[in-house]
Order: C-alpha cells, then sequence, then structure tokens
C-alpha cells in the first residue's frame, strides 16, 4: 500500500527502536487527546438538553484522564520505561542526538531543549509536574475517595495546554532523531519505524484537525 506523503520510515536497531516507537506513539496520541477534549468543549452547547448529553460528558472527561496519563508515562516518574530521559541512555541514540545539533551532557540540558521549544519555564514546569503526578496518583491509579486522604476541591485538573506543548515539543524531536536513521534497513538497523515527516507543530495539530467528528446540526 502506497503511504502518504507525509509518512516516512527509517530503520533501526532494536532496542532504540522499543523505545522511540513506544515514546512516539504516546506523544502523538498525548496531542491527539489534548486537542479532541479542546475539540468537544468547544462544541459542548450542542450537546445540552439532549439525549447524547450523558455520552458527551464521558467523552470529554476520558480524553482529559488518557492525555494526563499519556504525560505522566513521558514526564513523570523517572522509572517509568518511556520517560524521556531514556533517550540518553543509549550511545547510539546520543550520538543521534549529536547529529542533530544537541551535544547533551545530563538529562536537565535535555529537559531544558524541551522546555524551551514549549515555550515553559523550569519553575512552571516544576509545579505542573508535581501537581499532574498527583492528579494522576490520586484520581486515575488509586481513585482516593476518603475524606481523610482528599478533601473537597483539593484535587488539582491540570491545564492540558501545558501538556499539549510539551507533547509537541517533544514528538519533533523525535521525529528529528528518526531522520537521521537509515531508509535502508542493515544488519545493525533492521527494524522499521513508521513516522510524520512534519518540521513544525502547525503541520501535527493541522493533521490531527482534519480528524475531528462531524456532527449533525
Amino acid at each position: 500500500m502506497e503511504l502518504p506523503d507525509h509518512k516516512k520510515i527509517v530503520y533501526m536497531p532494536h532496542t532504540e527502536y522499543r523505545l522511540i516507537s513506544a515514546m512516539y506513539g504516546l506523544v502523538c496520541d498525548g496531542v491527539t487527546y489534548c486537542m479532541y477534549k479542546d475539540y468537544f468543549d468547544s462544541i459542548s452547547g450542542a450537546f445540552k438538553n439532549t439525549p447524547n448529553h450523558i455520552w458527551f460528558i464521558h467523552t470529554v472527561n476520558a480524553y482529559y484522564d488518557l492525555a494526563i496519563s499519556n504525560w505522566c508515562k513521558i514526564f513523570g516518574s523517572y522509572s517509568e520505561p518511556t520517560h524521556y530521559h531514556k533517550l540518553l541512555e543509549t550511545q547510539a541514540l546520543r550520538a543521534k542526538l549529536l547529529e542533530i545539533g544537541l551535544a547533551l551532557a545530563d538529562a536537565d540540558q535535555l529537559r531544558d531543549y524541551i522546555l524551551d521549544r514549549a515555550g515553559l519555564k523550569l519553575d512552571e514546569y516544576g509545579s505542573y509536574h508535581e501537581l499532574t503526578k498527583d492528579y494522576r496518583d490520586r484520581n486515575l491509579i488509586h481513585r482516593e475517595h476518603s475524606p481523610d486522604e482528599i478533601k473537597d476541591g483539593d484535587l488539582y485538573f491540570p491545564r492540558l495546554a501545558i501538556a499539549k506543548d510539551t507533547f509537541l515539543s517533544l514528538v519533533l524531536l523525535l521525529i528529528n532523531l528518526a531522520k537521521k536513521f537509515p531508509e535502508i534497513g542493515d544488519e545493525v538497523n533492521s527494524y522499521k519505524f513508521l513516522y510524520d515527516d512534519f518540521s513544525g507543530k502547525s503541520q501535527i495539530c493541522s493533521l490531527i484537525e482534519r480528524s475531528f467528528p462531524k456532527f449533525d446540526e
């Protein structure tokens, strides 16, 4: 089957392929969840006082929680197997980072690179990181409800704008890394990786926008 023009294939070693493909799926889906949540919020009036209102509420909430869950798998605890720090754990990926102009000495520099391209200051990220993990841990994983554990009104609901910006920053980094792998497989690079050959955030968002569902008036 012929691929769309924006779809490209490269070949990677097994370890790097497993990490990049997992991270790429999480961040692309994460952007999609954020944008779907925003889109459904924008048309919420069409569902008020209709038989589909309950479906609408559950759909919006599901996209919200999925976005938060994916964000924490990338930016949450260092123990996450898909945490962005893992990009520095193999020599092959460090070499590719160097090829795209990132001579990163440590994970803090990688973090700063992602935040800079997301337009996010370190203190903003630190606060968002702490509160978002708290929401994930208390509301998605353990679902705390006891008044001894969680008071009425004290649960923070993370803003998806920050999640979206950091997702987009990282997905462009992963695309740039992918471009440095060969388009023809060999003994070392034998695992096929399919990615979107985009150079800007607007291209990614435009592709997702075209998938928004249309509803009859």
